[in-house]
């Protein structure tokens, strides 16, 4: 079974697993060949699983299909997501670079992190190991500037100070880790594929998990704890993080945030020597 187009927006599974249940999407249509894509991989999926921010899931068993719909995923995550397959990330069994789609194995029996009870310096204790881990390779990556779509004088100073670039995963938080029970070590999934900063690799991790880090006071205590280890731990600026991490929001369209106006005190502290 695969999902065939039917009409504009609307897929209709056309086997029995989805008998007549139909998708309604409006932001892509996707092109015919991807289901034909799959077939000859000998990919038949039997489960779609939560989408991803600008990606469709679906699974057998075995395997996984990521089809990303829209973002830098289609190109610069795609290609990252091979870089990542030799080490870190899921072997990939077959990538279709015209629409960046993705066959690679399902980690199973497996975890999230997000799906632990782990602390902030567990998590960050994690997060970091793979960082270290990261190729150092460039090839066919987006550079960081280019990911954000602004013209902030905030990224123009950014980029003109930056340090060494290196490879970016662009998206480290606890829903992208999972253990392999088989590997006995963590796998990274759903790369952005950046180049650039290394400051900016920790931001995914400090908006994380989203909607639960608190408010006024404790949302500030909590980030700046958060960027002080984060500093200990690695020798990064944490203010030069805390500068990222505000482009993040301002790039999110939401640069009147409560995590935003912390980042924007963060700033204002290290400029006047205190943080």
């Amino acid at each position: 079974m695969f999902l065939s187009y039917e009409q504009d927006t609307r897929f209709v599974a056309s086997d029995l697993a989805l008998d007549k249940v139909e998708r309604e999407i409006s932001e892509v249509r996707w092109p015919d060949r991807i289901a034909q894509w799959a077939s000859e991989n000998g990919f038949e999926p039997a489960e779609e699983l939560p989408r991803g921010h600008c990606c469709r899931v679906w699974a057998d068993l075995e395997r996984v299909l990521r089809v990303p719909e829209f973002g830098e995923e289609l190109e610069s995550g795609y290609h990252a997501a091979w870089a990542l397959a030799d080490s870190l990330g899921p072997k990939i069994d077959a990538g279709d670079p015209e629409t960046g789609a993705i066959l690679m194995e399902r980690i199973r029996p497996g975890f999230k992190l997000a799906e632990t009870e782990a602390g902030d310096d567990e998590v960050w204790g994690t997060i970091s190991q793979i960082v270290r881990r990261l190729p150092d390779g460039a090839e066919r990556l987006l550079p960081l500037q280019d990911f954000f779509q602004t013209n902030h004088p905030l990224l123009q100073e950014l980029v003109q100070t930056s340090p060494a670039p290196r490879f970016l995963h662009g998206d480290l938080h606890p829903e992208n880790l999972i253990w392999c029970e088989r590997r006995g070590d963590w796998v990274v999934i759903d790369p952005k594929g950046l180049w650039g900063d290394p400051h900016f690799e920790p931001v995914a991790f400090l908006r994380n998990p989203l909607g639960q880090l608190g408010q006024g006071p404790q949302l500030m205590a909590r980030i700046q704890t958060r960027l002080q280890r984060i500093g200990a731990d690695t020798g990064l600026d944490p203010g030069r993080i805390a500068a990222w991490g505000y482009l993040d929001q301002v790039a999110e369209c939401d640069e009147g945030s409560p995590l935003a106006q912390v980042y924007r005190q963060l700033m204002s502290l290290r400029g006047a020597g205190t943080f």
